[in-house]
């Protein structure tokens, strides 16, 4: 069995990548862009990549027909963040963390996957001045980004209630690391 990662290549993904296939499972990477990260170099055989785009729908339904009963579960970590080209370009960055989450949750319910883990983020929140890591905290979003990921986790759980999808939303806050191109940083890490 193997889980399927979109975006598996990349900051968040290629770390998910690793620890999957560290432990013996079969990765299948659904990136633009095929890297040569050195740390996936020791599991690269337990890595499949396919180039694709989330929303790509024909080809994304080429990928679950191709492997069918293969892949137990979905994790969705491909967005554009809240970062310069998500405001100059709202329409393109809303169409990839939208429809592209839509475009997942559809295939994992139409090819019976029963497992998906969606991204999302603490900008669910927006700005707030208590401590928003309650998960009872209202969400608020402050930007275009927050929003995208309210919306992921909202439709996310509609394909729960409506097709029996186990959904998972994991509300990630600032991370850094390797996986990351110096041209992509956030101006907070920028300035170090």
């Amino acid at each position: 069995m193997a889980v399927l990662i979109t975006g598996g290549y990349g900051q968040l993904g290629s770390w998910l990548t690793y620890q999957f296939a560290g432990v013996g499972k079969e990765v299948i990477v659904l990136d633009v862009v095929d890297k040569d990260l050195d740390y996936l170099k020791e599991v690269k055989d337990k890595i499949r990549f396919i180039r694709a785009s989330v929303l790509d729908f024909p080809k994304l339904t080429e990928v679950f027909i191709q492997y069918k009963n293969k892949i137990e579960g979905v994790i969705h970590t491909v967005a554009i963040t809240a970062d310069p080209s998500l405001e100059g370009n709202p329409h393109q960055a809303l169409m990839i963390n939208l429809t592209g989450t839509v475009n997942m949750l559809e295939l994992t319910r139409l090819f019976k996957i029963k497992k998906f883990l969606f991204a999302s983020s603490g900008a669910v929140y927006g700005e707030v001045k208590d401590n928003p890591s309650e998960l009872t905290h209202p969400l608020h979003p402050s930007d275009l980004y927050g929003a995208s990921k309210v919306a992921g986790e909202l439709i996310g759980q509609q394909y729960e209630h409506h097709y029996g999808l186990d959904f998972r939303s994991a509300r990630l806050y600032f991370f850094f690391g390797p996986g990351r191109l110096p041209s992509q940083q956030t101006e907070l890490f920028k300035i170090f």
